[in-house]
C-alpha cells in the first residue's frame, strides 16, 4: 500500500521522506496498535523516611514524565526477483537499522515518530522474493513526536 508510512533520517530535510513502498515494504497488521500504545511513566519521586509512616510521593502532573518505550513492528518485504528482494532488503536496513535515529511519518495517525533500531526479533524468508520480519525499535523520547 502506498502512502501508509514514510521514513527519513533525523538529520535529513523534510523533502527527504521516502515511501516505504520504494523498499517493497508493507506494514503488517498490528502496526497502528504498536505505535499508539501509550508510553510508560518514569517512577515518581518518593521518600521512604524512617521518621514517617508509609512513603511520601510527589505524583503531580508537573512531575509525571514519559519514559522511553520499545515498539515492535512487523514488516513484509517483496521483490520481483531474488536480486531485487536482496537489494531492497539491504537498502531498507541501511536506511533504518544502520544509520542511527530515523523519523517514521504516518499521515493516517497524524504523527511523526523518532525511532532507533534495536534488533530484528523475528525473520521469515519465503523463497528470497518475500520475507516477513519484526523489528524492535526504541522511542527514546515519546514526548518528542511531531503532530501533523
Amino acid at each position: 500500500m502506498k502512502n501508509i508510512a514514510f521514513i527519513k533520517l533525523i538529520n535529513e530535510g523534510d523533502s527527504s521522506y521516502v515511501d516505504l513502498d520504494i523498499f517493497g515494504i508493507t506494514l503488517v497488521k498490528g502496526w497502528r496498535e504498536a505505535l499508539l500504545t501509550p508510553a510508560p511513566v518514569k517512577d515518581y519521586v518518593t521518600n521512604d523516611s524512617r521518621l514517617e509512616h508509609g512513603q511520601s510521593v510527589i505524583a503531580t502532573p508537573k512531575y509525571a514524565k514519559k519514559d522511553k518505550r520499545d515498539v515492535s513492528i512487523s514488516f513484509f518485504l517483496e521483490g520481483k526477483t531474488e536480486e531485487e528482494y536482496l537489494q531492497r532488503y539491504e537498502n531498507f536496513l541501511d536506511k533504518i537499522a544502520y544509520s542511527g535515529e530515523f523519523c517514521l511519518k504516518v499521515p493516517q495517525l497524524k504523527r511523526i515518530f523518532k525511532l532507533v533500531y534495536s534488533q530484528c526479533s523475528q525473520f521469515g524468508d519465503y523463497g528470497l522474493k518475500r520475507g516477513k520480519f519484526v523489528l524492535k525499535l526504541t522511542e527514546y523520547n515519546p514526548d518528542d513526536r511531531i503532530k501533523l
